[in-house]
Parts: structure tokens; C-alpha cells; sequence
């Protein structure tokens, strides 16, 4: 922390990539891939619809489009694979308009979340990460381990989808509207809403504890909350923010 603000690159929050020339880890496994089962609340039924991967610093505001999408069949199994991971990486930079004809680096570190949506219900996951290390590459739960220190193995996740919150209020406060914030967004998923007076509503969101973004209208400035959002209390009301550094 400097001064009261965190320093992070622009580009980390567009398409946040780290790439590493030396990265250790296991072996890993043969054919590894990251296997999802979206089951209701109680865990009771299987549920149809689509899972996104968003990149974990993922900024809505510049791109809403998750790196993979898939639908999930009646039977609420999906996977997808590290050469599908690498062919949304590849188009993502082709995209960006990066380079021409963008080639995946030999080591590749990717930390993502998974939003899964099966009609009125919806739950966010995250703490995931893909490597790509020489010609090993694999997926990881990074919420037990660093992720440069990751292997590269398989994971199977079931997915608990609760009731979507639609139409979640809130105030950015005294402070939010001295710092001219004019948008909301939660990094590493599609949740984002617009500030209108003091005042704003998502649109939709699952349930859970979030970590707030405010920007303002040219994207030249941004700023977390101090405060999270709950989406088991009433309404999110911010009492101050701190201001992110984007270096171009």
C-alpha cells in the first residue's frame, strides 16, 4: 500500500495474464480438465443452463465477455479442457487486438472464477487457477495454495445455485460522490450497474460477499470500497473508498 493506494497495470484489470518464466509444480496428471456439476441449493437436482469462466480481475465495464462459456446439459455435468483454455486465451489477445496471431506462452498462469445460471438461479465460485508450464499444463484450487506454487491436476466442482438477487440497492455515499464515481462493477464476473444521484441498483447477482469497484464515466479513475457488499443485508451502503492506481 502507497499513500492509500494500491498499484495495479490497466491491462491487469482488461485481461489480467501472468506470465512467468519459471514456474515449479508436480508432474501433473494425465489428460487433466475441469470437470463442473451445477445441482440446486439443497444439492437434491441436477440443473441445465451455462457456466462462464471470468478471468479474476476481469473489469466488466471494458469487457463483459467471459474468457469460455458453455451450456450444461439436463444431466448439470460440463468440462472444459486446457487446449479450450488456451484457444479463449488466444482469441481474447486476438481480440485485444494485442497481436495478429497471438500464441499462448510457454508459461502461463491464469487465475479465474466460474458463474453458473440455470434460469432464476445463480451462484459465483472462485479461487481457480490454470498453469502452463513447458508441455505440462492443468488446473488448480488456489484457495489452499499460492498460485505460482500450483500443480497441474484435474478438478471436479459442484456448484450449489441459490436464488439470483435482482434489483440489489444500494448508495455510494458522501465520499463515492465527491470522487465522481459513476459506475459499479464486482472484477471477475458480468455484475456491473450504473450510479444514478447517489444511488444504484444490479441488475442481478448471486449470493454472496462482494468486493466493490467504482470507476468514473472515462474510465480514468477507479476505486474499491472499504465496504463490502452483502447481499443478505437490505442494501449496500458505502462509507469510503480508496483509490486504484492504473498504470498505462
Amino acid at each position: 500500500m502507497i499513500f492509500g493506494f494500491r498499484i495495479a497495470s490497466a491491462a491487469f484489470f482488461a485481461f489480467p495474464l501472468i506470465l512467468s518464466g519459471c514456474l515449479g509444480g508436480s508432474d501433473g496428471v494425465e489428460n487433466p480438465k475441469f470437470e463442473v456439476e451445477m445441482r440446486s441449493q439443497d444439492g437434491a437436482a441436477p440443473l441445465a443452463g451455462r457456466i462462464a469462466v471470468y478471468v479474476k480481475d476481469q473489469n466488466p465495464m471494458r469487457d463483459s465477455v467471459p474468457l469460455l462459456e458453455m451450456t450444461v446439459p439436463a444431466n448439470g455435468k460440463a468440462a472444459f479442457t486446457p487446449q479450450q483454455v488456451d484457444a479463449a486465451i488466444a482469441a481474447k489477445l486476438k481480440a485485444l487486438c494485442l497481436c495478429a496471431s497471438p500464441a499462448i506462452g510457454p508459461d502461463t498462469l491464469l487465475e479465474f472464477n466460474l458463474v453458473a445460471v440455470s434460469g432464476s438461479r445463480e451462484a459465483l465460485a472462485g479461487k481457480y487457477g490454470y498453469r502452463r508450464a513447458a508441455n505440462r499444463a492443468g488446473f488448480a484450487d488456489l484457495s489452499a495454495v499460492e498460485a505460482d506454487k500450483a500443480g497441474f491436476g484435474s478438478i471436479t466442482q459442484s456448484l450449489r445455485l441459490g436464488n439470483a438477487v435482482t434489483d440489489y440497492p444500494g448508495k455510494v455515499g458522501g465520499r463515492g460522490l465527491t470522487l465522481g464515481i459513476d459506475y459499479l462493477f464486482v472484477r471477475g464476473s458480468p455484475y456491473k450497474t450504473e450510479i444514478t444521484g447517489n444511488a444504484f441498483a444490479f441488475p442481478r447477482l448471486s449470493t454472496g460477499i462482494f468486493e466493490v469497484v467504482g470507476v468514473d464515466r472515462d474510465s480514468s479513475a477507479y476505486f474499491r470500497s472499504l465496504d463490502s457488499l452483502d447481499t443478505g443485508a437490505p442494501e449496500f451502503s458505502a462509507r469510503d473508498w480508496e483509490g486504484i492506481i492504473f498504470l498505462e
